[in-house]
């Protein structure tokens, strides 16, 4: 009985060391493709802040989604900008913290 109970021992361990090594691959799959699509943000980034200082720049007329992520592309395109990004935080913005409005079809101002 005991043969056994050895033999599902060293099992066991065997497992955990094949799960260890799946978990390190996994790991170094997730950084070989996560680090090619997203930078690192420096601390204290907030796409949320940059979309309003945009906004406020602009002043009363506003921006467009178009306007605001091209502006945002030549401010801070090393890191990533997208629409989803820029999209979520004028959702954010105008929903959350009641900080932007809308004042026409895609186009938005920082409410002063």
């Amino acid at each position: 009985m005991t043969t056994n109970y050895k033999n599902i021992e060293t099992k066991m361990k065997r497992a955990e060391e094949i799960i260890k090594q799946k978990n390190a691959l996994d790991e170094e799959l997730r950084e070989l493709f996560v680090a090619d699509n997203q930078a690192e943000l420096p601390m204290g980034f907030s796409w949320n802040d940059k979309v309003l200082e945009v906004l406020k720049e602009a002043g009363s007329n506003g921006l467009d989604r178009k306007r605001i992520l091209a502006e945002l592309e030549r401010k801070y395109g090393q890191y990533g900008v997208d629409r989803t990004k820029i999209a979520s935080s004028l959702t954010y913005l105008k929903n959350n913290k009641k900080q932007i409005i809308q004042i026409g079809r895609g186009v938005y101002r920082a409410i002063e």
